[in-house]
């Protein structure tokens, strides 16, 4: 994985309470957040669209102090197999086992002194790391309670912007026309994190809160007919609900490639963009 290189733009911050813009503009599922200081005037989608996921705002509350262990100290309650976010950033590698992730979602971290967000969306199983510097400042992210077409819906904590996970991109705020940097990386075991960087760490289960980590909070919602949690838009019918993919993105240039598909072939050559 190659580091990014990322140059933060000098500007100036602001907020503006909720309390100056018209309630009545706001959805019945906003208006129970009252505590927002979101500049709700600013916003490239409608407010319909975003859907209550249960939880209210850090109802999931995201790591903001992670601490380490070392593989070996790891292996002593994670099991080869189990998934793990494996992120390499300037020669500095960590593993974010997704044992801990379903339980917080959003991980702030610093990784090849790049500070970076780690987020898993246990809804769309999509692990996505960005690089957390926009406008000149590091935010720290966290979990909104809200969802967008399944998805989780960010927040940073300098302007409370709302922030689309999947995409990266500001959707509601003073942040609107920001869009995060993306880094690659992906879901792998905890073996082949070891095999291939054996001097990286691993997020600890130590993070100040109880969970039952290991246990899986979305019991059968992983099997691959299951219709989408919380999503009232069309289903596309090439590929059952909740099949897994590898996502592979380089511009506007997207593609998909089915589990189904690439646990037959191993190995796929071809041309994008």
């Amino acid at each position: 994985m190659k580091p990014l290189k990322i140059f933060c733009l000098l500007m100036l911050l602001t907020t503006t309470p909720v309390t100056m813009f018209a309630q009545s503009d706001l959805s019945e599922i906003l208006k129970a957040y009252p505590d927002w200081q979101t500049n709700f005037d600013k916003k490239i989608i409608g407010f319909d669209e975003l859907m209550s996921g249960g939880p209210t705002k850090d109802g999931i509350p995201a790591i903001f102090k992670p601490k380490f262990e070392t593989q070996e100290q790891a292996g002593e309650w994670l099991d080869d197999k189990e998934p793990v976010i494996g992120l390499e950033i300037n020669g500095e590698a960590k593993a974010y086992p997704l044992s801990i992730l379903i339980w917080h979602e959003i991980a702030n971290d610093e990784v090849g002194a790049v500070p970076v967000v780690v987020s898993f969306c246990p809804l769309c199983y999509s692990a996505l790391v960005y690089d957390r510097r926009v406008r000149g400042v590091a935010p720290h992210f966290g979990v909104s309670g809200l969802l967008r077409n399944s998805d989780i819906v960010m927040y940073d904590n300098v302007t409370e912007s709302y922030w689309q996970q999947f995409t990266g991109e500001a959707i509601v705020g003073d942040m609107v026309g920001e869009k995060l940097e993306l880094i690659a990386t992906q879901i792998i075991s905890f073996k082949q994190f070891k095999d291939a960087y054996p001097d990286g760490s691993v997020l600890s289960k130590d993070t100040g809160y109880d969970r039952s980590y290991g246990q899986n909070p979305y019991v059968g919602y992983d099997d691959i007919d299951q219709r989408p949690f919380l999503y009232h838009g069309d289903i596309d019918d090439r590929l059952p609900p909740n099949e897994k993919v590898i996502a592979v993105k380089d511009g506007d240039i997207n593609k998909a490639y089915p589990y189904s598909i690439t646990k037959e072939e191993h190995v796929i050559n071809d041309n994008i963009n």
